[in-house]
């Protein structure tokens, strides 16, 4: 690849970069507006605030379908059902709700089980206020089974209150009566007193159904000692005047007839619906039947007669507008097929464009990876060159000692010799000019063979400069420097000039410290890859310092056989190679330590 090509490869990669990161900042703006959105939505639906646009949401949805995870897709759908709740569209909340229910990923251990519970609440709700009380009783028992699951003591509570409210729709008392139980339970172990006795009501109706009026009695006190409503002796707010049919149910059936004719009366406020003023014309009509006044019955039964007509003709408005809401859902259905089909339009547009710009990235990341490939391939040839001449140099150095340390042998041999010549005076001239003779041939030699190494190793010192200009070798080059002049690693060596101390285990300790933080893949492998004992660690790093078989037997104190077998252990483990012979260039080769 010439210079040219490479500027333009270069430049294309460089715009590629660019559009991917106009790209990744509009998402990552999208995302925070979604989130927003969420945000305010489910601060709105907290607060009990009533939803009526669904756009946004909508949007929220279609977003987080492609971008979301299975946590962000429910709570996004849920709170779109929640927008249809509050516009009284149920079919299309119960649609919203039933899509958040499949979003849910209820194998995943982040699982947001708290949500799923509201999802399946709510839903019971709407199917509740549409007198679906099979589909309510079903999807209660999920939002039961899920508070449990997220340790929602709270939602559960409420759950378990409204499902025993059912169940006494359903005429299944003891289900009823065990439900509220629990549910009461539980706001007391919450320590929420007044929501605990407010919530009594409805066992108080289920004990009205069942006659039970000792238990009855029973919650009407602690109701009435209790409650935060009595604490000013004050009338109760009109929500809360069902209580007073409970009470006079109570004293209806103790047969105090005066006091359930008061309590009934107090059920009255001004501008209640006809729904409210059924139980109240119902129990005075039962009053005065039991007391047989015959005007008031007839009275009463009139009343009692125009307000069940009245709650008739009101439930008949109510399914009137369910049956609209219906109609103007498959409307709604009709549109959103047509917007449906827009969406799949614009998105197959996105997919090309997506598989355009991945072709094109895959063919730029092959093009980029054969360019690597080759300069990887002549960076190894420099490394084994370097590795090559590195290794051949410091053996010529020991080659040199070892020559200079035989011919002082030599020359000592030769005085010795020269001196008991001289001693015995024994053909003294002769012998004397026969070992000058040697031992001029021997310094002859001796320089001619030095002058040899001498210029070899000026040679390859040369070469490895040359080699260590290159900038990977140099950095190489550079750590090793930077770990030889560690105060360990120059202990190591202090050592070697004496054999009879070794290295002790707080210095063991350091050594591996050190070694570990200059070269970490080299003991991650000897010990994850290979399993290997601490000793051969140890044999591993000093033979990657270039010290011999018998120095690192004495700084480690095993024998000579012990430590060349361990190099044939690790070399085998790390290269597959069974000569421990050849384990210093593999070290160099594969892990580019250059300590020799």
């Amino acid at each position: 690849m010439d210079r040219h090509e490479l500027l333009s490869l270069v430049r294309f990669t460089f715009l590629l970069l660019c559009v991917l990161l106009t790209f990744s900042c509009r998402n990552t703006a999208d995302d925070r507006r979604m989130a927003q959105i969420i945000h305010e939505a489910d601060s709105l639906n907290r607060n009990d605030i009533a939803m009526t646009n669904d756009s946004l949401l909508l949007m929220a949805c279609r977003y987080y379908d492609r971008h979301g995870t299975p946590n962000e897709q429910m709570r996004a759908h849920y709170l779109l059902g929640c927008v249809y709740r509050d516009r009284g569209e149920a079919p299309r909340a119960i649609d919203s709700y039933k899509d958040a229910i499949a979003k849910a990923d209820t194998t995943a251990s982040d699982c947001d089980y708290h949500v799923l519970g509201c999802v399946y609440s709510q839903m019971a709700d709407v199917y509740y206020q549409q007198l679906l009380l099979s589909n309510e009783l079903d999807s209660r028992k999920q939002a039961i089974q899920y508070a449990e699951r997220a340790s929602d003591t709270l939602g559960l509570a409420c759950d378990l209150k409204s499902i025993g409210a059912t169940y006494i729709l359903l005429h299944q008392l003891d289900s009823a009566e065990n439900s509220i139980k629990k549910s009461l339970s539980l706001y007391r172990q919450l320590g929420m007193t007044e929501d605990e006795v407010q919530s009594s009501t409805v066992l108080m109706s289920l004990y009205v159904e069942k006659d039970c009026l000792e238990n009855l009695k029973q919650l009407i006190d602690r109701f009435e000692s209790e409650s935060e409503l009595f604490k000013d002796n004050i009338d109760l707010p009109p929500i809360k005047r069902q209580y007073y049919y409970y009470k006079d149910k109570y004293y209806e059936g103790v047969q105090k007839l005066d006091s359930a004719e008061y309590c009934y009366r107090k059920i009255y406020y001004p501008g209640m619906s006809f729904v409210a003023m059924d139980p109240m014309y119902r129990g005075l009509l039962s009053v005065f039947e039991k007391r047989h006044e015959a005007d008031s019955i007839a009275k009463y039964a009139r009343l009692f007669c125009m307000v069940n007509d009245s709650s008739i003709a009101i439930n008949d408005q109510e399914m009137t507008a369910r049956m609209a809401a219906s109609y103007k859902y498959n409307s709604f259905q009709r549109q959103a097929y047509e917007n449906e089909k827009e969406a799949d339009r614009a998105q197959m547009i996105l997919v090309i464009l997506f598989v355009t710009i991945l072709l094109v990235g895959i063919f730029l990341f092959i093009f980029w990876n054969r360019y690597k490939r080759k300069q990887q391939f002549k960076l190894n040839l420099l490394k084994t060159d370097y590795a090559d001449a590195t290794e051949k140099y410091s053996r010529n150095l020991h080659i040199l000692q070892l020559l200079e340390e035989s011919h002082k042998a030599v020359i000592q041999e030769f005085q010795m010799e020269l001196d008991n010549a001289k001693q015995e005076n024994l053909s003294f001239r002769k012998q004397n000019n026969e070992v000058k003779h040697q031992f001029i041939e021997q310094n002859a030699k001796f320089e001619l063979e030095k002058a040899e190494l001498q210029e070899e190793n000026t040679l390859l010192k040369q070469k490895i400069e040359d080699l260590q200009s290159h900038g990977d070798i140099a950095g190489t080059v550079n750590v090793a420097h930077d770990y030889l002049e560690e105060s360990i690693v120059r202990r190591v060596f202090s050592l070697l000039k004496t054999p009879q101390i070794s290295l002790s285990e707080n210095e063991k300790k350091q050594l591996l410290m050190v070694t570990t933080q200059y070269y970490p893949a080299l003991i991650h492998d000897l010990k994850v890859k290979g399993h290997l004992p601490p000793l051969a660690i140890f044999v591993c790093i000093l033979t990657a310092a270039n010290l011999r078989s018998s120095d690192i037997a004495n700084l480690l104190s095993v024998s000579f056989q012990q430590v060349s077998n361990l190099k044939q252990q690790i070399n085998v483990v790390l290269f597959n190679n069974s000569t421990a012979r050849s384990l210093y260039s593999n070290i160099v080769r594969h892990y580019e330590i250059y300590l020799g």
